[in-house]
């Protein structure tokens, strides 16, 4: 048992062998770890950004058993489960958030919750070797299994592992889903060194099988509730499915101008320093629908019945030199400070869609330039500026751009206060440009989209309750129409928003809320519910005054509106104006323990199911699981 699921580590290479916190290169922790017992070891971690800012940017791993029955990566990034009902299968955001693809992106991105990726990789600081295992179990043979591990090789070498693994059979005929993913990350940073080294890679193999959602016959029965037994209710495809691999590799050198100075204790102290930065990303991805069937009636074009199979592969590379003035003043401190960052990159990519006998159909050669950087500004005690700016200035993506700026002000604390402005221009993804198969093809030359995001958000850390406020403007919106095929808008978009977070509590009582309030004036091309809620209600006490107990019940809601279609050959969405889904009230019971550094969860989830009718679904024609029982374990082990 000693070495089992999960992760949550990567030190620091000295920090594990030293008296005091050395800050030669990057962040570093402020604990000494040999006066740490083993059982309540303290770890902390970072990512890939910690080599940009001179402060220490360490987060604290805590062992809590906030939200720990919220194991699905769906909920990472959701308020609701917007999957198409079984965990593994492609998903929707139904919280409208566009980002900048910071150059080529070719889409294909409905299966990337469940991937690891390089770039995401976590680096940890901890006391001793660390591993923590999770293991969920549930019915219709549904496992997800994680593995973290991290340990020290000499004082300057770390190296972790994560991994995972997602398998579920689902409800409804052809609903299965299996995915694992595979991460491994270095961190170098010699002892009184001005050199340091991160390097991430990953693998990630998924396969789905599509079923094309319920037939308006099985939707009907459904809905009249005729057939209990879902894997009788009648669906579009038998023989299809999704398969996507990819890998990528992150590798990230850096080197300050300025040596380390030490006290006469020897503990290193730098207020600031000059970083040469050099970071090297690649990306590989093969993403394959294939049917051995087409006479279902399930699609609008076949142009040749011996062509079952659709395949498209990416293959990206990408260069960034940059350099760096940074300081390490925390923001609490007393006077003026500074950071700031310029970079140059250099992007190539290959995208191409092999069609039979690996000839390719489409191909897309790219090369991108760029520059930017940031600049993050202590203009006094409490009061931050920080901005950041990227240039496409040549290649497939000339005249992409990106400019973005907050304020932030601590007029007392406890209290934050933030106002931003991020405005962006773009290509859209390959996929909505380009895509020929045999399911289905489209040929466009879309206009650039234009962003412009104006928001403020103000925090009251004593009432545990945050607010932000703000509005979305899009130019040039691309979406799929009611048939399925790419568009853009011929008129801005407009989506005003609200999100509120608050935990409270009443002795043992305790209710953790998060609401989301989306209006939008292209209601006609972006289809969001009005409202979003999750509440988690819970009862807390403790056993032996050690061991915590949680008995609670969350809730999980949504307004009507015109749920989208999925469309399985490009893993797309898209509308439809047929049904209107009467909205999603979604309740989960759940008990939850933790004794010591294990964590345990036992949870009734949708035990509300039939109670409301059945309507209930996020995707038309793709209702969410019914009433399911899911057992949930996790440990951790330091040694």
């Amino acid at each position: 048992m000693k070495r089992l699921l999960l992760l949550l580590l990567f030190v620091q290479s000295s920090v594990i062998y030293a008296q005091a916190p050395q800050s030669a290169n990057g962040p570093i922790s402020t604990f000494d770890s040999s006066s740490v017992s083993r059982d309540s070891s303290r770890v902390e971690f970072t990512n890939f950004n910690t080599t940009e800012t001179g402060n220490n940017t360490f987060k604290k791993f805590s062992y809590t058993l906030d939200k720990v029955q919220f194991y699905m990566p769906v909920y990472r990034t959701n308020i609701i489960n917007s999957t198409l009902g079984n965990n593994g299968l492609p998903y929707q955001q139904l919280i409208y958030n566009p980002t900048f693809n910071h150059g080529f992106n070719w889409g294909y991105a409905t299966f990337n919750l469940y991937e690891y990726q390089a770039k995401d990789a976590v680096f940890y600081d901890a006391q001793s070797p660390f591993t923590r295992a999770f293991y969920v179990q549930g019915s219709k043979q549904e496992a997800f299994f994680q593995l973290d591990h991290t340990q020290n090789v000499g004082k300057a070498l770390n190296f972790g592992l994560s991994y995972q693994r997602i398998n579920s059979a689902g409800f409804y005929t052809r609903q299965t889903a299996a995915a694992t993913a595979l991460r491994l990350h270095i961190w170098w940073r010699p002892q009184k060194s001005n050199y340091q080294l991160l390097f991430a890679t990953s693998f990630n193999n998924q396969v789905a099988f599509e079923n094309g959602g319920l037939t308006p016959t099985g939707d009907s029965i459904f809905r009249y509730n005729l057939e209990n037994n879902r894997q009788l209710l009648p669906v579009w495809l038998q023989k299809s499915r999704n398969k996507i691999f990819n890998n990528s590799v992150q590798l990230r050198q850096t080197y300050d101008l300025l040596k380390p100075k030490a006290d006469t204790n020897g503990v290193y102290n730098r207020k600031s320093t000059i970083r040469l930065q050099h970071t090297f990303n690649y990306l590989f991805r093969r993403n394959t629908f294939d049917d051995e069937d087409l006479s279902s009636g399930y699609y609008t074009q076949v142009t040749d019945s011996n062509q079952l199979t659709s395949i498209y592969i990416l293959q990206q590379w990408e260069s960034e030199a940059a350099i760096l003035k940074l300081s390490n003043v925390s923001d609490t401190a007393s006077g003026i400070s500074w950071e700031a960052k310029g970079f140059l990159k250099q992007q190539f990519a290959y995208a191409a869609a092999p069609f039979a006998f690996g000839i390719p159909q489409l191909v897309q050669n790219v090369s991108n330039q760029s520059a930017g950087g940031f600049i993050r500004l202590k203009l006094r005690k409490g009061i931050l500026l920080n901005g950041s700016a990227e240039l496409f200035y040549a290649g497939y993506n000339a005249a992409d751009a990106k400019f973005e700026t907050t304020l932030i002000i601590k007029p007392k604390k406890g209290v934050n206060i933030e106002t931003g402005i991020n405005s962006f221009t773009q290509n859209t993804n390959w996929q909505m440009s380009r895509y020929a198969s045999n399911f289905g093809s489209w040929n466009n030359d879309f206009k650039k989209v234009s962003n412009l995001d104006l928001y403020g958000s103000f925090n009251l850390e004593r009432y545990r309750t945050t607010l932000r406020i703000g509005g979305i403007t899009t130019g040039n919106f691309i979406y799929l129409n009611t048939f399925g095929v790419p568009q853009q808008a011929s008129e801005a978009v407009l989506l005003l928003y609200a999100r509120l977070e608050n935990k409270l509590n009443v002795g043992k009582f305790f209710l953790q809320s998060t609401g989301i309030l989306q209006q939008t004036s292209g209601a006609d091309v972006l289809r969001i519910p009005l409202f979003q809620l999750q509440e988690s209600l819970y009862f807390r006490t403790f056993l032996n005054k050690k061991s915590e107990f949680r008995i609670g019940v969350d809730l999980m809601a949504c307004s009507a509106f015109n749920a989208n279609r999925y469309q399985a050959f490009s893993g797309l969405f898209y509308l439809q104006n047929e049904d209107k889904n009467a909205g999603l009230i979604q309740a989960d019971f759940y008990i939850s323990t933790k004794i010591r550094r294990v964590l345990f969860f036992a949870k009734l989830e949708h035990f509300n199911a039939g109670m409301n009718g059945y309507g209930y679904s996020l995707t038309r024609f793709y209702p969410i699981p019914d009433r399911n029982l899911k057992l949930g374990l996790s440990w951790t082990f330091f040694d």
